[in-house]
């Protein structure tokens, strides 16, 4: 065998080990399912899953926010290819832990790729790769998976844009296309912002005076938009329309300096504070390893291999500070970095950049070691530096629980310059850091977090609540957030187990129940405005028939009726009996503007129930007949056929969302849809029987398939053209 060979066997036997490690509830059955993989990711993977089977296009969720666009919604992973045929061949259940796992692959691999093109050693790339796709960071990120599928891509994305610059053509440009492509479809666009500055300006310094390559490259990341415009452009009108213009948490969880240090001192941030206080708390762990950003202050960062990594990496850490510097929080304030919140994202990609300029330093620093002949003088002022060091740890300033990490550092960086120092010629040098990292992270990963798992069964139980409510005629308002019982030994895991049963926003999705409220960003401003108006005559409007709060909460009105009352913890279901039906017809109609149609919102008398208040269309003074009838028949998750009988004309009022892409004939005769109280669908229908359908076709969906398809095909036209010449 080959030293190549023998390298690349050992290297995939570590990561396998390493995979076996980490993930070892895999091997007791169970399934990745904390943070928001529970309350999110699963359930939009049993509606997505349901779509596959229905053979219906991922447009439309009509069981959140009174319906709202789902593959618009990035995080949903709609269209990413690796969600889909997980989804294809294996139980939604698994999907997010099978998703993690490969993406820790295409981590590892590349980021080993991408040294390996920076002319790094094998073993040095390969332990890049591993700090940064079996790191604690990236574990901990386990819980969104939309993070880790687009922070996945980077080692590729840089790789691809590296073999560009070495000879640029319209396949590398493609190539680039691609994975910038496979990135924002993952679901995470912060990702793709600092990518892309990065692989330009990695593209600028590669260039060797070709001025096309770095072009090249920015053609690459248009190409990509053109490619996903399919999501791109729906993406943008949900945003446009959505309340996050209006957000005011762009700098919530920002990376305090305290936790930036944590990066290399272990524990240095424990305890946290608050959850919403001056500590992120999106990224359960910072830990890249002491070694390893030790050995990424010696790369060679003026070197044009070095250099984008090291200013990207200065200022994504510096952004990811966020609210705690005043230069990051004004940044961060101007578009687009505006359209998005938390801070400490940008930590990752940081991370990213610290890894492989790790790679470089490691390098360096064994050749270094390499031109020195052991010096025992230089190994004892080490020693004394590391008694003075620990002798001074107890005298810092540090946090409650933070004692550990000074002494951690200290520890790894003396041994390894011991190592340094005493080995003859730096023989080992580099195996011994390499253990010594290793060590590290076996330590982190073994010692310091635990994972969220979770029995799969538990997961699949259908809800006891849910079989309590005898239609799907029904909507549900759901109990607040973070109202979890917080008496038991472990609220986390208990949350997890009963996140189902319990009805918890979106797990709903799974029991097909439609709900007034949701849980993923963005939220479509108006239904945010109709459901911050929270009063009876809202609940009624939307047609709320049940209700979920915790016991202390009591019930959302005194004479709702309650249905159960769960054990442990779990919230009481209540009922309404004054809920109007989901579509019903009235036979009153008034213009209004939105201060109006708030007002007769908020008026206790409910004048919505008989009276229509539309943004535009045909005012009329009403009917005296009484009798009118809307009988609903759901054909798929953006198609509503509905059987009106009315004794009059007038509106039909349909508690569903008004968003653009609908369209409604009536008796096959195309017809408008007008904005009714607030934030709601009419139409207008004449006396007798009719047939209303509605349908959901966003022209933004149809216009970037008509941009993504000549885009895609020229990728394939680009790779074709390369084979044949």
């Amino acid at each position: 065998m080959t030293g190549k060979r023998r390298d690349l066997f050992i290297g995939a036997a570590v990561i396998l080990v390493g995979l076996a490690a980490v993930y070892r509830g895999l091997f007791l059955g169970q399934v990745l399912a904390g943070r928001d993989i529970f309350r999110l990711f699963l359930p939009q993977g049993g509606f997505l899953k349901d779509c596959l089977q229905r053979g219906e296009l991922p447009l439309w969720n009509p069981n959140v926010w009174l319906g709202q666009p789902f593959a618009a919604t990035l995080q949903s992973e709609a269209f990413y290819p690796v969600r889909l045929v997980l989804l294809a061949i294996a139980d939604h259940v698994w999907v997010p832990t099978l998703q993690h796992l490969v993406h820790v692959l295409i981590a590892v691999s590349g980021v080993w790729f991408l040294c390996r093109r920076l002319r790094v050693t094998r073993g040095s790339s390969l332990a890049a790769g591993i700090a940064f796709g079996l790191g604690p960071v990236f574990t901990q990120l386990s819980g969104t998976p939309n993070l880790v599928a687009g922070l996945a891509w980077s080692g590729w994305l840089l790789a691809a844009i590296r073999v560009h610059c070495d000879g640029p053509d319209r396949k590398t440009t493609a190539t680039i296309a691609v994975v910038a492509a496979l990135s924002f479809l993952a679901g995470s666009p912060e990702m793709m912002l600092w990518q892309s500055a990065l692989s330009i300006g990695a593209a600028f310094a590669w260039s060797r005076g070709l001025k096309r390559s770095w072009i090249f490259a920015i053609a690459g990341f248009a190409w990509a938009v053109a490619a996903t415009a399919f999501v791109f452009f729906p993406a943008v009108e949900l945003a446009l329309l959505s309340t996050r213009f209006e957000a005011t948490d762009q700098l919530m969880w920002s990376v305090s300096p305290t936790q930036l240090f944590s990066a290399a001192l272990p524990g240095l941030d424990l305890p946290r504070g608050t959850y919403l206080g001056g500590d992120q708390w999106l990224l359960t762990s910072m830990f890249l390893g002491a070694l390893l950003c030790a050995a990424a202050v010696f790369a060679r960062h003026r070197s044009s291999r070095a250099l984008p990594f090291t200013i990207t990496a200065v200022l994504l850490l510096v952004l990811s500070l966020g609210d705690h510097c005043w230069p990051s929080a004004k940044v961060l304030s101007l578009p687009p970095l505006a359209l998005f919140r938390y801070p400490a994202k940008y930590f990752l990609g940081g991370a990213f950049c610290l890894c492989v300029l790790a790679a470089q330093g490691l390098d360096r620093l064994t050749a270094w070691a390499h031109r020195r002949e052991p010096s025992r003088r230089n190994a004892g002022i080490v020693g004394g530096v590391l008694v003075a060091a620990l002798a001074v740890v107890p005298a810092l300033p540090l946090r409650r629980d933070a004692f550990l990490g000074p002494v951690w550092f200290t520890l790894a960086v003396s041994i390894a310059a011991l190592a340094f120092f005493l080995l003859p010629r730096g023989r080992h040098f580099r195996q011994v850091v390499l253990g010594l990292g290793l060590l590290e992270l076996v330590i982190a990963q073994g010692g310091l977090w635990k994972l969220g798992w979770s029995d799969p069964e538990v997961l699949r139980k259908p809800s006891q609540l849910a079989a309590l409510i005898p239609t799907r005629e029904a909507r549900l308002s759901f109990e607040p957030q973070g109202a979890a019982d917080s008496k038991v030994a472990d609220p986390a895991t208990v949350e997890i187990a009963a996140s189902r049963d319990r009805l918890v926003p979106l797990r709903h999705l799974e029991e097909g129940i439609p709900g007034l409220e949701g849980y993923e960003p963005p939220v479509p401003r108006l239904a945010n405005a109709f459901r911050n108006l929270d009063n009876r005559g809202i609940f009624d409007l939307a047609g709320v028939t049940h209700f979920t709060r915790p016991v202390d909460f009591g019930p959302p009105f005194d004479d709702a009726e309650e249905v159960a009352r769960g054990p442990g913890g779990m919230p009481v279901l209540y009922r309404s009996t004054t809920a109007l039906p989901r579509t019903f017809v009235v036979h009153r109609a008034v213009i209004a503007d939105d201060v109006q149609m708030i007002a007769a919102l908020e008026d206790p008398s409910q004048p919505a129930r008989h009276t229509a208040f539309l943004e535009s269309g045909e005012a009329m003074p009403g009917a005296d007949c009484t009798g009118s009838s809307a009988q609903r028949s759901t054909n798929g998750h953006q198609e509503l056929t509905m059987i009106v009988n009315a004794c009059a004309k007038g509106y039909l009022i349909v508690s569903d969302a008004y968003f653009p892409g609908w369209y409604a004939s009536v008796n096959g005769v195309p017809a408008v849809i007008e904005r009714v109280d607030l934030a709601l669908r009419a139409v207008r229908v004449p006396a007798g029987n009719s047939v209303v359908l509605m349908q959901y076709h966003p022209k933004s969906f149809a216009v970037g398939v008509g941009v993504a398809g000549p885009a895609f095909a020229l990728i394939l036209f680009a790779q074709r053209r390369r084979r044949r010449a």
